[in-house]
């Protein structure tokens, strides 16, 4: 099995496979060499049914390039998600039985469960991914997976009542205390805004967090 293959049946994880991948020119012609022939400069070849023509096109069938250019490399579960999946979608075009992994996508699924668009931001963004990957190591069954993220999740940010939490007009922008995410108090509505006060468990320093409607 080629370092390409374990990395899409998750026998290594995406952060080794990308650090190889950019180290090793030998990966790099691999990976490009995915791309059927036939299918270069043919919109017609049914392989773009399953990724855009035009986002190969650009980088002249460079599928190294495309993917240096178009990913942050952060072992996030979102960029984790988006180069597996793009990878995946041409190299299973000719080699369908080979046993793919679903960990990408069972990331982004219990990510997307137990963030809810509340308990995230840039600050506690990293804290937020390593719970929900801490979960999915612990068991295969989808319910358990939920409730131990959601426990740890209500546990790191300090959720008394799980009925108390910001309703974000923006996007989540939850603040990070000195130790912990800080404890959300309370939100005051304003004609053009909205105030979101939270509180450093350990410092007890209050901090506000202003959105605009």
């Amino acid at each position: 099995m080629t370092v390409l293959e374990k990395m899409l049946s998750s026998q290594i994880e995406m952060s080794e496979y990308l650090y190889l991948l950019t180290s090793d020119f030998n990966l790099q012609d691999e990976l490009n060499s995915i791309i059927p022939l036939d299918a270069i400069n043919n919109k017609e070849h049914p392989l773009w049914k399953r990724i855009a023509y035009s986002f190969l096109l650009e980088y002249d069938f460079d599928l190294y390039k495309a993917i240096i250019d178009r990913h942050r490399f952060d072992d996030s579960i979102e960029d984790n998600l988006n180069i597996w999946g793009t990878i995946h979608a041409i190299y299973s075009y000719e080699h369908p039985d080979l046993p793919y992994t679903t960990k990408y996508y069972d990331e982004c699924n219990l990510y997307l469960d137990v963030v809810n668009d509340i308990y995230d931001g840039d600050e506690v963004h990293h804290l937020v991914e390593s719970i929900v990957k801490s979960a999915l190591i612990r068991t295969t069954k989808k319910g358990e997976r939920k409730l131990i993220a959601r426990e740890k999740i209500v546990d790191a940010f300090h959720i008394d009542n799980t009925k108390i939490y910001p309703r974000w007009i923006q996007g989540a922008e939850w603040p990070m205390g000195v130790n912990s995410p800080m404890k959300f108090l309370k939100q005051k509505h304003h004609k053009e805004h909205v105030e979101y006060v939270f509180a450093d468990v350990d410092t007890e320093a209050e901090r506000t967090v202003i959105q605009y409607y």
